[in-house]
This record gives C-alpha cells, sequence and structure tokens, in this order.
C-alpha cells in the first residue's frame, strides 16, 4: 500500500496545466543530406602509416579484463611490445604443458644390479 500511496504522492505533484510539446516537423522539411562528401573512416580502424614510421613502433591500446574485476583495464603498448607479450606467453603455456604432462609419469626400473 505505501508503493500505492506514494505514486499518488507524485502525481498530485505533477502540475496539470503543464505546456505541451509541440511536434516536430515533418521529415520532408528537413534539409537533404549530401551522401557523395568525402567518407568518414571508421571509428575503430586504424589510421593510415605515415611515410617513414614503423609500424611496429605504433602504439595500440586494448581492453583487457583484470583479476576480481568486473571492469576492465586499458593497456597501451607498441606493436612491437604486443609481438613480444604475446611470444612470452606462448612459451610460459608451453613449459608448464611440458611440466605438467610429466606430473604423473611412472618410469621404468633401470636395472643397476650386476649380472
Amino acid at each position: 500500500m505505501t508503493f500505492v500511496a506514494a505514486i499518488a504522492a507524485l502525481v498530485a505533484l505533477v502540475p496539470q496545466d503543464a505546456p505541451s510539446q509541440q511536434p516536430l516537423p515533418p521529415a520532408a522539411v528537413l534539409p537533404p543530406v549530401d551522401v557523395t562528401a568525402a567518407p568518414v573512416q571508421a571509428p575503430n580502424s586504424a589510421p593510415a602509416p605515415i611515410a617513414g614510421e614503423d609500424p611496429m613502433d605504433r602504439v595500440t591500446c586494448r581492453s583487457e579484463p583484470v583479476v576480481g574485476s568486473r571492469f576492465n583495464s586499458r593497456v597501451c603498448m607498441t606493436r612491437r611490445e604486443w609481438a613480444q607479450r604475446r611470444e612470452e606467453s606462448q612459451n610460459l603455456a608451453r613449459r608448464l604443458d611440458v611440466q605438467n604432462s610429466n606430473r604423473g609419469r611412472v618410469y621404468a626400473p633401470t636395472n643397476s644390479g650386476s649380472e
């Protein structure tokens, strides 16, 4: 019942003789749009490289998840640094894979006695 009372109080506060909004003009009244104008660059596309600039030195930003948070973190590095980071991650994954693949392995006993 308190919810209904709160709604009734809000309705009572709204002025009854509020000026009405004027309708928008029809679309035929608006000026035409020139579609032959210069194309707009997409927001996510990379700009053209500058002459003489090494493309590996261009800074690229990415959004990465943060452990223990709902928010992402923006990380900016050059393409060379991103490639180095990717290579280090792949090397770590390979090394851990090899270590874990040998974890439960049972080795055959060796004959070290004399015959």
